[in-house]
């Protein structure tokens, strides 16, 4: 068995170095699975602090791999592809720009070979070394921001890649595929009858509530720290509840404040039906949002043990799932306390189990909307 270099790059931002690191720092960590980590500015010469171009992490870590992929990745290094069992390209290769690959195997200047066409056991072994790295970078970062106590620092780490290298201090970078979970893109969708909704909304008195501030805060942790996701949206979740309750009926904001609230699942399953709306509302159908209250009343369990226990129990999937279960409540009570252009943001499923008419205008294309960057 060989062995091959595997190193990740990723650029840092938020965090600077002072006095001034021109040369970073270098930690190594030795034991079964030893790495080795740098923290460097990304440009020394002109920026030593890191101030305004930002910081580059890099770690690296060796991984067994047998003799043929050595050489193979070997000879990709100096631009040259080995044929292989049930490759997935013929030689020479083509492309929309003439040969990318000769019949002896030369690659062509300027093209990087597609991740699609690597042998499938070195993919399993690029994913794997990613996926390792990745979480060191983080954790790394992590604490270096918890024991510098750098408060207003959050996900730091950007554009994390990937690079190996089999003999030599020169590493070469690894075409991977773009993780599928893209980027957060809201999409404003601005025409007249928005307009209207929105200019009324403008020049009234209304603020922001709490309860979208926290939600919001939320769904940009969504990814890079879970457990404080979960947090802050069963937080902004009470907090929307409980608004909603002073608003509708004052006398209560004080036993609200200073006593321990019922759980949320029963305030809202049976106490804010209860309410009158600041406008009227059909409520003869709330008991359609059972199953959703039931959905909530098992993430706010989640949030409590992960409160008392630190263990995190919420799947991803259910955590956005708890995501928009959270918007759809706060955009009803929104509904409830008079803003008639909220139920534009509430799901159409859900305008359905409550039998209202369905939602026409539509303030963002599909609230927080998840796109894919193409290989």
């Amino acid at each position: 068995m060989k062995k091959v270099n595997f190193m990740s790059l990723a650029h840092i931002t938020g965090l600077t170095f002072n006095p001034a690191q021109p040369l970073g720092i270098r930690l190594r960590r030795s034991g079964r699975r030893p790495v080795t980590a740098t923290l460097i500015p990304s440009h020394p010469e002109h920026d030593p602090f890191g101030h305004r171009q930002g910081l580059e992490c890099k770690l690296s870590r060796s991984y067994p791999i047998d003799e043929f992929l050595f050489q193979f990745i070997d000879r990709l290094n100096s631009r040259i592809f080995t044929p292989y069992p049930g490759m997935t390209i013929t030689l020479p290769h083509m492309g929309s720009r003439g040969e990318l690959i000769a019949r002896d195997g030369a690659i062509s200047e300027g093209y990087l070979l597609s991740w699609k066409h690597l042998p499938n056991e070195l993919k399993t072994i690029c994913k794997s070394s990613l996926d390792e790295l990745t979480m060191e970078t983080q954790r790394l970062i992590k604490l270096i921001t918890w024991f510098f106590n750098t408060s207003h620092v959050h996900d730091p780490v950007r554009h994390i890649s990937l690079y190996w290298n089999t003999r030599g201090k020169n590493y070469h970078f690894v075409k991977t595929p773009h993780k599928p979970s893209g980027y957060w893109q809201n999409d404003v969708v601005w025409n007249e009858a928005n307009e209207a909704c929105f200019v009324s909304l403008w020049k009234s008195a209304s603020e922001e509530p709490l309860g979208h501030e926290l939600f919001r805060e939320a769904g940009s942790l969504l990814h890079s720290a879970p457990r404080s996701a979960l947090l802050m949206l069963a937080n902004a979740l009470e907090a929307g509840v409980k608004s909603y309750i002073s608003e509708r009926v004052p006398i209560t904001q004080w036993l609200l404040t200073e006593t321990q609230s019922p759980p949320v699942k029963k305030i809202l399953q049976k106490f804010v039906p209860t309410l009158r709306p600041a406008a009227p509302v059909d409520l003869s159908h709330w008991s359609g949002l059972t199953t959703m209250f039931n959905r909530i009343e098992l993430r706010i369990t989640e949030r409590n043990h992960l409160t008392h226990r630190g263990t995190m129990e919420c799947e991803h999937n259910r955590l956005i799932e708890f995501k928009e279960d959270v918007s759809d409540v706060l955009y009803i009570l929104d509904y409830l306390n008079g803003e008639q252009w909220a139920i534009n943001n509430v799901r159409r499923e859900t305008c359905q189990a409550l039998g209202w008419p369905n939602p026409i205008l539509i303030q963002t294309g599909i609230r927080a909307t998840m796109k894919v960057l193409e290989e």
